[in-house]
């Protein structure tokens, strides 16, 4: 299992590595996205999970970028410090996000 933290920008791009069963932890004091590229610049497997954390005080979002979509039940914010969620790759640039987000 692998842990990359995040900390040095306000947008995370999250790679294919992170989908290896790890975490990625968005550690900032500030307002910060992880952003999630499409698959024609990623080449995300259907079913490919990733795990996210907001480890610092700033408000973490979850976005796509290009034509990568988002799905979620409210909002892609997560709850606040030490929550948790996971982004699911269900079909081509269409990623389902859950956990503690609000």
């Amino acid at each position: 299992m692998q842990i990359r933290e995040v900390s040095a920008t306000n947008t995370f791009t999250l790679v294919l590595d992170d989908t290896l069963g790890g975490v990625v932890l968005g550690k900032n004091s500030i307002t910060s996205h992880f952003v999630i590229d499409p698959t024609s610049a990623v080449a995300w497997p259907i079913g490919a999970k990733i795990s996210l954390v907001q480890w610092g005080t700033g408000l973490c979002k979850i976005s796509g970028s290009g034509a990568a979509t988002i799905q979620v039940g409210n909002t892609p914010r997560f709850k606040g410090q030490y929550y948790t969620a996971e982004v699911v790759h269900v079909e081509t640039d269409v990623w389902v996000a859950s956990g503690g987000l609000v």
